[in-house]
């Protein structure tokens, strides 16, 4: 029996027992999804150009187990064009996401510490908690949109479509850096307000790039 409870602490013990190595591990989930997404488009942007925007038909209708040959769905150089600024928003967001981790795991407390938050569970850990969910949520929002991005470059192409998304990952990503330089759980939120002013700058410089590629109108 002894036996028995012993290795069910050590094995408790190798789990992750605060609100904070949970949030960094989920944005590292998310951010490695991102990373794989960032390899896909790199891939279609190097890949040889189409000379046509049509989709070719395989004539295989059976997609159960299939999944559509790159061939198929090929750009051309017009299409293309847009990829590059989309990289720079991507690359930006999963910056962003690995700022985040590196404060999150100053902040998380050791083994021995997390067992006793747990045991107390009072209302800052409660409070904290939320604030993660909130993130924890955000990031899983901006590596949606990402997959979303890069699905919406594969022809046939909708400018509307990929501008919308477009602004969606940038809503979602501003609020996330807005969340983590405005809440009451980093020491030193200005790193956070640093990181806003350069994302921005990036992002805004892509974001007019996309815009002038897709030919999107202003709003009147």
């Amino acid at each position: 029996m002894f036996g028995l409870t012993e290795k069910a602490i050590s094995d408790l013990m190798k789990c992750p027992l605060d609100n904070f190595h949970i949030a960094t591990m989920e944005i590292h989930s998310c951010n490695q999804l991102i990373k794989d997404a960032m390899n896909e488009i790199d891939e279609v942007l190097k890949s040889e150009d189409a000379e046509t925007d049509e989709i070719i038909e395989t004539g295989n209708d059976d997609f159960d187990d299939e999944i559509w040959d790159l061939d198929c769905v090929a750009l051309t150089a017009s299409q293309k064009k847009v990829i590059p600024p989309c990289i720079t928003l991507i690359k930006s967001s999963g910056g962003v996401l690995v700022q985040i981790s590196k404060a999150l795991k100053k902040l998380a407390p050791s083994k021995e510490d997390g067992l006793r938050l747990i045991h107390e569970n009072g209302e800052k850990s409660h409070q904290q908690g939320e604030i993660l969910d909130k993130i924890i949520d955000m990031s899983r929002q901006i590596q949606f949109r990402i997959d979303d991005l890069v699905c919406s470059i594969y022809p046939p192409q909708e400018p509307n479509n990929i501008w919308n998304i477009v602004q969606e990952l940038l809503d979602n990503l501003n609020a996330i850096i807005s969340i983590c330089s405005s809440e009451d759980l980093f020491n030193d939120t200005t790193t956070f307000s640093k990181l806003s002013v350069i994302v921005q700058g990036v992002t805004n410089k892509a974001k007019g790039q996309i815009k002038e590629i897709l030919n999107i109108d202003s709003p009147k």
